[in-house]
C-alpha cells in the first residue's frame, strides 16, 4: 500500500484548503479491511470530507476504505479552514492498515 499527501500552504486566519490523501494498492492481490488513521495538530477544522471509496468519521479521524482491488486507487479530500494561524506548520499524520 503506499500512502500519498502533499503540503499545504496558508496565509492566514479563515484559509481554507483542501487536503487530499490517496491509497494506492500496489499489489496484485485485493486488500481486505483497508483503514486509514488519521492524527492532525490544532488551529484548523475540518469543514467537509469526500471520499471516494468507504466512510469517513470526523471524530476519530479513521477513514474506512473496506476492500481495494489490485492496482486501484481511492482518494479523501478534506476540507480545512484555519482557526489559529499561529499554530502552523498544520500537520496531518496517516496511517494505512490491512487486515
Amino acid at each position: 500500500m503506499i500512502l500519498v499527501s502533499q503540503n499545504i500552504y496558508v496565509t492566514g486566519n479563515g484559509d481554507t484548503w483542501i487536503w487530499p490523501i490517496t491509497v494506492k494498492n500496489n499489489s496484485t492481490i485485493s486488500a481486505t479491511s483497508v483503514v486509514v488513521t488519521n492524527t492532525f495538530n490544532t488551529g484548523f477544522t475540518v469543514d467537509s470530507v469526500v471520499a471516494s471509496q468507504g466512510s469517513y468519521n470526523t471524530g476519530t479521524g479513521v477513514w474506512t476504505i473496506g476492500t481495494m482491488a489490485p492496482n486501484s486507487t481511492v482518494t479523501l479530500n478534506i476540507t480545512c479552514t484555519v482557526t489559529d494561524i499561529n499554530s502552523a506548520p498544520f500537520t496531518l499524520d496517516s496511517t494505512v492498515s490491512s487486515f
